[in-house]
């Protein structure tokens, strides 16, 4: 069992994992607890069919929590497989089909979008999006009526009246009842920072912060460590790419390793950077030598996804 939102009707929507004798399912699940016998409905699970012909759910965050609204309706967040090799937002009503949204890199009236995060729907049947605009950053989405309305609830970067100096909150994990637009949400601040010798803590990044690939640093990941240094990947606004892995070494700041729309092994360009359901799986490593090891996403190529290392100067598979 993972995690579980609760109805005001004693209706839970939750994330586990199905035994069954040939293999284990991650999948979402729905029980009414205030029935007279209680039964567990499965709602999605690995490798079944995700509501579109020759597409099926491929993964499920370990970190997933689905959002379940006053008339039953669960919303979730899951990766595909198929046609299909990105993620998607779902609903699922009582007694109803799954129910696509929106998807990665899909047209929509604020842009593509990409990571996904756990949505919020509404009573009203509104959903909070969150996700991320290549080239903008993370941010809140409001969906209604079968499009996503074109100003945000919320981007990365917007000013508030507590910002300081180049500082910016990034928005995530809503909390909504009546309607999406009245989303309750969290705004934090990142920044990676190393420790010296003399127990002074030197800033190497940080979310508003200039980047070496031009604009502003929109989200950061955790870093990795190395013998001589340390790796990172980084969401940037307004720069030459939307998504970058970056090394420092012992002296000076973030050097770019990989960035998105560069081309990869196999006649592929990257296209993003640590977006699997293993949610732990989101940090370079580094070699006895520095080399830089990531996982990324690949668009026009060979294969679609691989972990790949980079050394003095090639990326290799």
């Amino acid at each position: 069992l993972g995690g579980a939102t609760l109805n005001p009707g004693n209706v839970w929507a939750f994330r586990a994992v199905l035994e069954t004798a040939r293999a284990s399912l991650a999948g979402v699940f729905r029980i009414d607890a205030a029935a007279a016998a209680p039964r567990i409905e499965p709602l999605a699970l690995e490798g079944k069919a995700a509501g579109v012909t020759g597409v099926t759910f491929r993964s499920f965050a370990q970190s997933l929590v689905p959002s379940i609204n006053a008339n039953g309706v669960v919303a979730f967040r899951a990766g595909l497989a198929g046609g299909d090799t990105g993620a998607a937002v779902f609903t699922v009503a009582p007694g109803g089909p799954i129910v696509r949204l929106v998807g990665t890199r899909e047209v929509t009236p604020v842009g593509p979008l990409v990571r996904f995060r756990d949505p919020a729907i509404a009573d009203d049947g509104s959903l909070c999006i969150v996700a991320s605009r290549s080239g903008v950053g993370p941010g809140l989405y409001v969906y209604r009526d079968g499009a996503l309305r074109t100003t945000p609830l919320a981007q990365q970067g917007e000013r508030t009246d507590v910002d300081t100096g180049q500082e910016r909150f990034r928005f995530s994990s809503p909390s909504v009842r009546t309607r999406a637009e009245d989303a309750f949400f969290l705004g934090s601040r990142e920044g990676i920072f190393r420790v010296g010798s003399d127990r002074r803590l030197t800033t190497l990044a940080f979310v508003g912060g200039p980047t070496p690939l031009g604009g502003t640093y929109a989200r950061l990941d955790p870093p990795g460590a190395g013998l001589a240094g340390m790796a990172f990947a980084a969401e940037i606004a307004g720069g030459r790419a939307g998504r970058a892995v970056l090394r420092v070494g012992r002296q000076g700041g973030p050097r770019p390793v990989a960035a998105s729309n560069e081309r990869g092994p196999g006649g592929g360009r990257f296209v993003d950077f640590f977006t699997s359901a293993l949610d732990v799986l989101e940090r370079p490593a580094l070699g006895i030598r520095d080399e830089v090891g990531f996982e990324a996403n690949l668009q026009g190529g060979r294969f679609a996804r691989g972990i790949f290392q980079k050394d003095l100067s090639l990326i290799h598979i």
